[in-house]
């Protein structure tokens, strides 16, 4: 039987020992990400007469993510984990199921097991919060897949840089702060993306990646001067919220980053049946 359940795997004391940093990104995908919700859908790819897991449905979906989020293939997300107490938390891997709590070879057959449906499953939980936090709207999606690697630059890569710099200057003007990117110009660029051809996506996401990178250093130095500065209760509410918006803006520059990577391997061609 598979595990359709889970537990948790931590005391209150290991955490309060172990996990120093609750700003940390993995605890906080960690609170957000429905696990059980996926748990509940991924057990229709099994049945009591084949593909008995035998593992933890939990540790499985969450290296998964963890891979994805590292940019790791199997067996160095595996090695990671066992070293990294941000890492087990996240998997939800107690210390006494370290040592063999799972080999790469498992990980590769369940990701095989899944295919794209499972992994479509992994990736609408786990980004719905995304689309609750105002990040993402309707079904404009952070990436591609959790699990599976893409060639193609979709109009939402490039949706989403630009609603990216709205956040942060929301949060400029929230705060009274001098704006520190050129919105006009941005504004600008994002008109022309909307009159560009399908065969120009990748420069466009170049060009407003090269543009996001440096404002998301600056909107980063803002947000831990004002973390510093949180004292009363309410103040520490509102920097919490900054801090997630920070963890979310930092994956989507990660994600795009590795699309960007592909462009090179790939050629960015797409079939008749991607397009």
């Amino acid at each position: 039987m598979i595990e359709s359940n889970f537990e948790e795997a931590f005391s209150k004391e290991w955490i309060e020992t172990q996990i120093a940093d609750s700003n940390n990104e993995l605890v906080i995908l960690r609170q957000v990400i429905p696990w059980q919700t996926i748990i509940n859908q991924l057990t229709t790819f099994y049945n009591n007469n084949s593909g008995r897991l035998g593992k933890s449905l939990r540790v499985m979906v969450a290296l998964l993510i963890l891979a994805r989020l590292r940019s790791l293939c199997d067996r160095p997300v595996v090695a990671q984990v066992k070293e990294n107490r941000y890492m087990q938390y996240f998997c939800n891997v107690p210390d006494s199921e370290l040592a063999n709590f799972v080999s790469p070879s498992v990980l590769c057959r369940f990701r095989q097991r899944l295919g794209e449906k499972g992994m479509a499953i992994i990736e609408t939980e786990v980004f719905e919060f995304l689309r609750r936090s105002g990040i993402i709207k309707g079904d404009t999606l952070m990436m591609d897949s959790t699990a599976l690697s893409s060639n193609i630059v979709h109009p939402n890569d490039v949706m989403l840089i630009h609603k990216a710099f709205g956040k942060m200057e929301f949060f400029a003007r929230d705060h009274e702060l001098s704006l520190w990117c050129d919105h006009r110009h941005i504004k600008k660029r994002w008109r022309a993306f909307g009159r560009a051809k399908r065969g120009e996506r990748v420069a466009y996401l170049t060009e407003f990646y090269a543009l996001f990178v440096p404002a998301l250093e600056t909107f980063r130095t803002h947000v831990e001067s004002l973390e510093a500065s949180a004292e009363v209760p309410e103040s520490q509410s509102r920097s919490l919220k900054t801090h997630e918006l920070l963890t979310l803006l930092t994956l989507l520059s990660d994600q795009t980053q590795q699309k960007l990577a592909i462009a090179p391997r790939s050629g960015w061609r797409m079939s008749k049946s991607q397009i």
